[in-house]
């Protein structure tokens, strides 16, 4: 199961819905104590133009495994694009913390943007 929900990211960027509902099915069919199936389940969920439910199923990866770096990415996404962006930041920062990624980076750079706090981007 480990690395299935960046399987399940590629397939959310290639609109691979009925794939990406297979996986998410399976992942949680096997085990729903591991976070790579809500991971799995909330991108299958976003791509669906579920946004609330995509919210839910990222905070029961993290709420399962909170420092779960893929979980954090997906969770500061989500906020980002909610224009949440001090949420954003929160998860991006915590997601650095855990693995540096250039993922965390940008983030953490575009919520400093939408929140306005210009100097703060320039220097992550």
């Amino acid at each position: 199961m480990d690395h299935m929900d960046c399987y399940a990211e590629v397939l959310k960027q290639n609109g691979d819905s009925a794939v990406l509902n297979k996986l998410t099915y399976g992942l949680l069919h096997t085990n729903v104590q591991r976070p790579e199936g809500w991971v799995a389940g909330s991108l299958y969920m976003e791509l669906k133009d579920e946004k609330e439910r995509a919210t839910e199923y990222s905070e029961k990866a993290l709420h399962l495994q909170p420092l779960h770096s893929v979980a954090l990415l997906r969770s500061g996404q989500i906020h980002l694009d909610a224009c949440k962006y001090d949420l954003a930041l929160i998860a991006f920062r915590k997601a650095l913390e855990v693995s540096r990624s250039i993922r965390a980076y940008q983030g953490a750079v575009r919520s400093y943007i939408g929140m306005g706090r210009i100097k703060e981007a320039l220097t992550t």
